[in-house]
């Protein structure tokens, strides 16, 4: 149990729970230890020791003093399992890993800790009860376990279950506060590049696809749904200037205006008024998106975004460029995006450039370089549409790699004009600047594409592999509309999941990770009330059905109760059995014997009693016997010696009876 409430503490280094699962085992074949024997090594140096450790270490491992508290509990914990002096200790055990389990609470509340709450519960209640008999059995062995432990173990697990059904009625009763999931700190959170206000081009190595999940969206078009739907690019960030090799944002770059309006005391919406909004959508594409922390406050979303519906909380960033959405916070966060899908190609061909000097930028050196290739590839087409789109053809047509050379001179004439191998953000780069050379206005965009979709819950995850950079055209009367010159065959590495069977269980675990977000980490008061109405018209209905079949159910009812009474007839085949009763009849005529001499308190156990009185050794052992039957579930003495030990209890009481007579 200990183990399992250090496993769960996300501070503590997974060292930790690994040790005290280890000298969890290695207590068991170790015999109880005396304390005087032990000196003050094990008494206070060691104790001392794991406290200067464990709150120096674990605070410079976490950066919290919560952490160096989780540390040095775990580290007294450790000790306590290695050496327990008396069976009194069993208690300080079962004390300090409830104070680790509930310190754990405060720092990680992903799938891992709800299954080590599980565990924890169904252990906490047996190791408790052990303790508790241990304190009052005399009848231990060498390795400090009670007789039919085993079984106690097995007699107590509906307490445990009983606990936590208990514990799942109170979280669902107790009303619920503020808009749900987001807010803690993670410390699994991901450190992402390339969400900065500057992105460095070129560089060598290689580009390592990494299958951490970054979010997962829910979608409410099923043309987005299932394996073989098409691939999403999710906006996050725009940069609109170009220097030697690097993209950042201008001076001049435009602020993101959106205003706020407060749809309830939980939720804030805010819209754009930038050319995303510009003209009504044909289609909405609605998307719940869990975001990860992953060291950035850019929010994502598909397409043409122009609507979000946040978490209330009180500031928002200030600094928000080129129509991107910024959210403050520490941990994970669930929001809402909306997003207009494009017009389709016959309109969009009808439309000019914008008129957007910020966004015609191009390094006075590279100007007429990049012009000549751009005529070249353009020649003959008279549209802006169809300019942009054989430029992205001709883009599309060069290879895809994930190596990365050491260009000399800029990465991006270096990449059209010899290498024609390079990554998407290479790919993206030169589109803009060709189209800018043609006084097409453009720009940057980083975000995802695609994702795995997940068959079992119906969402899709995109992962850390799946960021990507594209290009955004701005036409006149329209707005900003997306174009992506990387080969389509490389886009989506990743791809959007396999059919294995390993990748299927690793979907489904991911699918439980994701309800334990969505069901308790998200249960807010909404979900609270909309759980209500359901289970309301779920039992009304359910009373509906009851009063229609109560003729049937009469009957049922009656032959139920006709076997519970046959059954209460019969004794007790595992705890009521024959031998087993009249062996407790036996005991309790001894125990009443001596209960005329002495009386027993109401709350005295019966061996505290015997204990207290100071019985002779054949009471004493009696009532051992009665304990390791009753409790321990082991197998009666014979008859022949049960009757010996009383009557030996018989024999002693009246000669106690003569001799104070």
């Amino acid at each position: 149990m200990s183990a399992i409430s250090a496993a769960a503490t996300a501070s503590v280094s997974p060292l930790f729970a690994v040790l005290i699962a280890f000298v969890a085992l290695f207590r068991l074949r170790q015999p109880a230890q005396d304390a005087l024997s032990a000196g003050v090594t094990f008494r206070i140096v060691l104790p001392l020791v794991a406290m200067v450790v464990g709150l120096t270490l674990g605070t410079s491992l976490t950066g919290n003093i919560l952490g160096g508290f989780s540390s040095t509990i775990a580290l007294i914990l450790a000790l306590r399992l290695w050496v327990r002096f008396t069976p009194h200790e069993d208690d300080h055990i079962v004390l300090l890993s409830g104070v680790l389990f509930l310190a754990s609470a405060a720092q990680r509340q992903d799938l891992v800790f709800g299954i080590c709450f599980v565990l924890y519960i169904l252990l906490f209640v047996p190791a408790s009860y052990l303790s508790s008999l241990a304190k009052e059995s005399t009848n231990l062995n060498k390795l400090n376990r009670v007789e039919g432990g085993g079984a106690v173990i097995w007699r107590s697990a509906p307490v445990g279950v009983s606990l936590l059904i208990a514990t799942a009625i109170l979280f669902l009763l107790i009303p619920r506060v503020g808009f749900g999931y987001g807010g803690t700190n993670d410390p699994s959170a991901l450190s992402m590049s390339g969400f900065n206000d500057k992105v460095t081009l070129g560089g060598h190595g290689t580009i390592k696809l990494d299958s951490t999940i970054v979010m997962r969206v829910e979608v409410n078009n099923p043309q987005y749904e299932g394996r073989n739907a098409p691939a999403l690019h999710w906006r996050g960030t725009a940069l609109d200037r170009y220097s030697a090799g690097t993209w950042y944002r201008s001076d001049k770059a435009s602020r993101t205006e959106a205003n706020y309006t407060r749809l309830d005391r939980h939720t804030i919406r805010r819209e754009l008024f930038s050319l995303f909004n510009r003209r009504p959508a044909q289609q909405v594409l609605e998307q719940t998106i869990f975001l990860e922390p992953y060291g950035h406050q850019v929010l994502f979303a598909s397409m043409r975004p122009f609507r979000f519906d946040l978490p209330q909380k009180r500031g928002y960033p200030s600094a928000e460029w080129n129509d991107e959405i910024k959210f403050s916070r520490d941990g994970a966060i669930r929001y809402k995006a909306y997003s207009a899908e494009p017009l389709p190609p016959e309109e969009l061909r009808l439309m000019d450039a914008a008129e957007d000097d910020n966004n015609l930028q191009v390094p006075p050196e590279m100007r007429e370089p990049l012009a000549a290739i751009a005529v070249e590839i353009t020649k003959g087409q008279s549209t802006t549409y169809d300019k942009i789109r054989a430029v992205e053809k001709w883009l599309q047509g060069m290879n895809y790699t994930t190596q990365l050379d050491n260009p000399q001179g800029d990465p991006v004439l270096h990449f059209l004009e010899n290498s024609r191998s390079g990554h998407c953000e290479l790919f993206a780069s030169s589109m803009v600047l060709l189209l800018r050379a043609l006084d097409i206005p453009a720009r940057v965009v980083n975000g995802f594409y695609g994702g795995e979709w997940n068959e079992y819950e119906n969402f899709i995850a995109v992962r850390a592999g799946d960021a990507h950079s594209w290009v955004e055209v701005n036409l006149k009367g329209y707005g900003w509309v997306e174009f992506d010159p990387t080969p389509s065959s490389s886009v989506d590495l990743l791809g959007r999941g396999k059919e294995s069977f390993m990748a299927k269980v690793t979907r489904f675990v991911d699918s439980l990770r994701y309800k334990w977000r969505k069901w308790v980490l998200d249960y807010n008061f909404d979900k609270q009330k909309d759980l209500w109405r359901k289970t309301k018209a779920a039992v009304a209905g359910a009373f509906r059905w009851l009063w229609s079949n109560i003729l049937l159910f009469s009957v049922v009812g009656l032959a139920l109760l006709l076997l519970l009474a046959l059954f209460r007839s019969r004794k007790d085949r595992f705890v009521s059995s024959k031998e087993t009763t009249w062996f407790e009849k036996e005991y309790r005529k001894a125990l009443q014997l001596q209960f005329a001499k002495v009386p027993k308190y109401s709350w005295e156990t019966e061996m505290a009693y015997v204990r207290r009185v100071g019985n002779p050794e054949s009471l004493q052992r009696l009532t051992e016997e009665y304990y390791r039957v009753k409790f321990g579930g082991a197998e009666i003495l014979s008859k022949e010696e049960v009757r010996k030990l009383c009557s030996r209890v018989a024999e002693q009481a009246k000669t106690a009876a003569k001799l104070s007579a």
